[in-house]
């Protein structure tokens, strides 16, 4: 669907070469696509992703994680997969103290704490 902007000039012919053609649904396509993009983006990496997994850490993890393992074990630099990690915080773990937080966090969130995670060797 293309509108003219400008209809005015455009149908009087004067400067017609500044009227200018919008496709209004490649428009909204292109930013659904990339709503839903970054919800299903398998690897979240780079400063911003983890400067929001740091903050995520203090605020969820560092509880029982601590800066470099206490209750929880150490995950900094883990050996854990991806997926395997996003599993255990969505669905927590049996018979430990991991609850799951898939109420608290979204994929893209747990992806962001991942990336934090692998970046460095302590909080």
């Amino acid at each position: 669907m293309s509108r003219w902007l400008y209809p005015a000039v455009a149908a009087t012919g004067v400067a017609a070469g500044l009227a200018i053609s919008i496709d209004l649904s490649a428009q909204s396509n292109e930013v659904d696509w990339v709503d839903k993009q970054q919800e299903t983006k398998p690897v979240v990496d780079g400063a911003d992703a983890i400067n929001a997994g740091r903050r995520l850490y203090r605020q969820i993890c560092i509880v029982c994680h601590l800066k470099a393992g206490g209750r929880g074990p150490k995950l900094f630099q883990t050996k854990i997969e991806r997926q395997r990690f996003l599993e255990i915080v969505m669905n927590g773990r049996d018979d430990t103290q991991m609850p799951s937080f898939r109420d608290r966090l979204s994929e893209y969130e747990v992806r962001q704490l991942y990336a934090f995670v692998l970046s460095r060797e302590r909080y």
